[in-house]
């Protein structure tokens, strides 16, 4: 299919929300391609009512495999679909799984960094309870569990995927986290269970608000988000808990036409999981994709590999290439 050419107003991460409280549906998917209506749904979770969309698409069986894709901050989950060009929509329909893109608690996600500034953060919203809320309506609407349960989130989204693999292993099988490192012990509040689940990260070299080599993480000025570890640290975190082996280097053939960014994977396999770094050299802040395009301020894409292709592929249960 042809890429899809994504106007400038939709390029950009902190956008005002595309949903609204009178809006039932919107169109799912490119012209022609779509099987089924992006729906929105509310359900009270914590005493709190919270908002989801959900595409289920015809070709999802009973027992679909169910993947949450998570925006970043001040996001929305409309937001994050058509940031990610509606690749995912299209993927659904390909591969016949069930997609949720959740709405955080005003615009955020109470992930691990105790420090930060944001108000689900400070409440202490616990969106891990939504999560399961949200895979139990999926079981609900649909009569089966899913058979397995992905999440993939960018910057704020991605540090929630991490909270999920610390806290909710029994939940989610892999977890994949775009400009996203862990938080360094001292900034904290999460209880990792150290349990083994397949984890990606996809992270740039120049990515001006998420230090690839760790540090503090700085967003419009505000640094209210603390101290990160490097992605090589995070990953090797996830992967101690796999296996004791070192990982298998390679790098990955250029496909967008730029020399100056290159994309290098760092692979552990586990028995059952695996644990993959991608180092975006040259790219920033930047959910890699052929058809994605971001603003030069959080630094240069990342067109050589396909970010939702391959957390697909994870949710599939196919090795990497």
């Amino acid at each position: 299919m042809a890429p899809t050419s994504i106007p400038l107003s939709n390029r950009l991460i902190i956008l005002i929300s595309l949903a609204c409280a009178a809006c039932a549906s919107v169109p799912a998917g490119s012209p022609g391609s779509a099987s089924a209506e992006l729906q929105q749904h509310t359900l009270t979770s914590s005493g709190a009512p919270r908002s989801f969309w959900l595409y289920h698409p015809d070709s999802a069986k009973p027992g679909a495999p169910l993947l949450f894709v998570l925006h970043g901050s001040t996001g929305t989950g409309a937001q994050i679909r058509r940031t990610t060009a509606e690749r995912f929509d299209r993927l659904a329909d390909q591969y016949g799984f069930t997609l949720i893109y959740p709405d955080g608690f005003e615009r955020h996600w109470n992930d691990c960094r105790g420090s930060a500034s944001y108000s689900a953060n400070i409440r202490n919203i616990d969106d891990p309870r939504f999560f399961r809320d949200m895979v139990a309506f999926v079981q609900a609407s649909t009569g089966s569990p899913p058979a397995r349960v992905d999440a993939v989130g960018h910057s704020n989204g991605g540090h929630m995927a991490f909270r999920l693999g610390y806290e909710a292993a029994d939940l989610v099988t892999a977890i994949t986290a775009i400009s996203a490192n862990l938080p360094e012990v001292a900034n904290s509040d999460c209880r990792p269970s150290h349990q083994p689940v397949t984890v990606m990260l996809m992270n740039g070299t120049d990515d001006p608000i998420n230090p690839y080599q760790g540090g503090v993480v700085t967003l419009n000025g505000d640094a209210s988000r603390g101290q990160v570890m490097s992605a090589d640290a995070s990953a090797r975190y996830w992967a101690s808990l796999i296996t004791q082996h070192k990982p298998i280097k390679k790098t990955l053939r250029e496909r967008d036409g730029n020399p100056q960014t290159r994309v290098i994977r760092h692979l552990w396999q586990g028995e059952q999981h695996h644990v993959a770094l991608y180092t975006l050299q040259g790219s920033g802040h930047v959910i890699p994709g052929p058809e994605l395009q971001f603003p030069a301020s959080i630094g240069p894409d990342a067109g050589d590999i396909s970010a939702p292709d391959i957390v697909v592929q994870t949710l599939m249960g196919k090795k990497l290439d």
